[in-house]
């Protein structure tokens, strides 16, 4: 259900193409993220919920997301 992601440092490629069509992030510390590269290559997703504003700029930079995705703040 929740994961401890604090001390990750890669998730490269750990959405490339997945079938979801909304990916809920709001529990995920990225924080620590070092490479992200192709984290949501051909991934069909519309929307990635973020938990806060930080992680939202985290993830918008990662490479080969798709120009159809938004990465927002998930309301409470």
């Amino acid at each position: 259900e929740n994961f401890n992601t604090s001390k990750v440092t890669n998730m490269h490629s750990m959405f490339n193409s997945t079938k979801m069509s909304i990916i809920d992030l709001s529990n995920f510390d990225t924080s620590k993220v070092t490479d992200k590269g192709s984290m949501f290559a051909t991934a069909k997703a519309t929307t990635v919920y973020a938990r806060n504003e930080e992680e939202i700029e985290r993830l918008s930079t990662g490479t080969d997301k798709p120009a159809t995705m938004n990465i927002v703040l998930k309301n409470s």
